[in-house]
């Protein structure tokens, strides 16, 4: 057998190489805000390792050093072509380049070498390097900016993504170990949850990515709708209001504050005509008020958006834009290792896009899964999903389930076709 981890003769263990494999990641995690996440996170999780955890931690360190210089991203800016953070090796790259062998060696040409480093880093940092640039403030591009109007870099957002997410887990666990049934745990946690509700009034931004998913930003908890699952650990379902698309906000804002003008111009001319006044002499100050406000509404937050479109109710027969009230769930797990669920599910996305590339579509929808710790995770929350066992408690079988939920008369089965091939696919998957 192998030796103890502690045993005088087990192997000491690796060292941070700084050309590995880690660096590299590093390097990327600076240019790539979900790498950035899913790294962070790992990282965190695997530090504690008595064995290894040092090796994470030097690389760790080495992380932190590198994303406090990098203003925070939403999206991936390698491929969608917005500036990226100046990496150690991009660096490194840029100054091989300018030193080709042969050249000679003047003051002239290491003046356009480092020339050329200093605008390649211009370029990679864009308008961050001016703080008075309201562009580099701005919301709604790809950079992230504080409640305070400072550029955020990608560290700091992932220090608070830290601090809010794990205050929710705190919650969930104090929740659990409430003395009483399941409707009592879950009112502690819907009261506990209640500070939770706006993120920008705690933390540094007003908008945080999910680590289960970094392409989805939410807002803060929607505490009324969180419940707790009947089981030994009590695993809690936490919503979440998502971050409209900007565009659909503002466009929602457009329309409310014109229906609100015209309310208010037919209220004028109904009072006017009681009045026996010409309706063309009445102060419109609503009216203007709104026009104010939609003079200003580009340079507004998010929340501050959102709350104009509050405070401006649409009319009964106005349609309302659903994505401004999307949300989104997570399942918040305590006392379970969820590291190897995280592994398996890796393994079958990754399967699941190789079977596809030869044209092989198994219909199968892997849920996220993300350790925070070796005894704490996330776990994307499937709404409309029915347990196996319900199914059968319920209708007896899997047959009669799809037959009362997707019922044909002319097709085999009395089931509709396509639903009955997702399923067959989904079980060959």
């Amino acid at each position: 057998p192998p030796p103890a981890p502690d045993s005088p003769d087990s192997p000491p263990p690796p060292v941070f190489d700084e050309d590995s494999l880690g660096l590299f990641l590093v390097e990327r995690a600076a240019k790539n805000m979900e790498m950035a996440n899913y790294l962070f996170w790992y990282l965190k999780v695997e530090m504690t390792d008595p064995r290894y955890g040092p090796i994470y931690k030097s690389l760790y360190v080495n992380l932190r050093s590198c994303l406090e210089q990098a203003p925070a991203f939403q999206r991936d800016t390698a491929t969608s072509g917005a500036p990226s953070s100046v990496s150690p090796s991009s660096a490194r790259g840029s100054l091989a380049a300018s030193s080709t062998p042969g050249t000679p060696n003047s003051a002239a040409d290491k003046k356009n070498v480092f020339s050329g480093i200093l605008n390649s880093m211009k370029d990679a940092l864009g308008d961050s390097l001016d703080p008075s640039d309201p562009a580099s403030r701005r919301t709604g591009g790809k950079r992230t900016s504080s409640t305070d109007g400072m550029l955020v870099t990608m560290w700091t957002l992932l220090e608070e993504q830290e601090k809010f997410f794990l205050g929710i887990m705190k919650e969930q666990i104090d929740a659990r170990d409430t003395k009483g049934k399941k409707a009592a745990k879950e009112d502690a946690l819907r009261t506990k949850l209640t500070k939770f509700e706006n993120i920008a009034a705690g933390h540094r931004v007003g908008v945080l990515p999910v680590p289960l998913q970094p392409d989805v930003d939410v807002l803060g908890v929607v505490a009324k709708s969180c419940f707790m699952f009947k089981s030994a650990l009590y695993p809690a379902v936490i919503t979440f209001k998502k971050k409209p698309d900007e565009s659909a906000l503002k466009a929602e804002l457009e329309k409310r504050r014109m229906e609100a003008a015209t309310r208010t111009d037919k209220n004028n001319s109904k009072i006017s005509k009681l009045l026996g006044h010409d309706s063309g002499n009445m102060e419109d100050g609503p009216a203007a008020s709104m026009d104010s406000l939609a003079g200003d509404r580009k340079s507004r937050k998010i929340t501050q958006m959102l709350n104009a479109v509050t405070s401006l109710p649409p009319t009964s027969n106005s349609h309302v834009n659903p994505s401004l009230a999307e949300e989104y769930s997570v399942i918040f797990k305590s006392g379970d290792d969820l590291r190897q669920d995280q592994l398996i599910i890796c393994l079958t996305r990754l399967f699941d896009k190789l079977l596809k590339a030869e044209g092989l579509d198994l219909s199968l929808l892997p849920y996220s899964i993300l350790a925070t710790s070796p005894e704490t995770g996330l776990v994307e929350f499937v709404k409309g999903s029915c347990p196996i066992s319900a199914v059968l408690a319920e209708y007896g079988s899997i047959l009669a389930f799809f037959q009362k939920k997707a019922p044909s008369e002319t097709a085999p089965y009395g089931i509709d076709p396509n639903v009955l091939n997702t399923y067959i696919r989904s079980c060959a998957g």
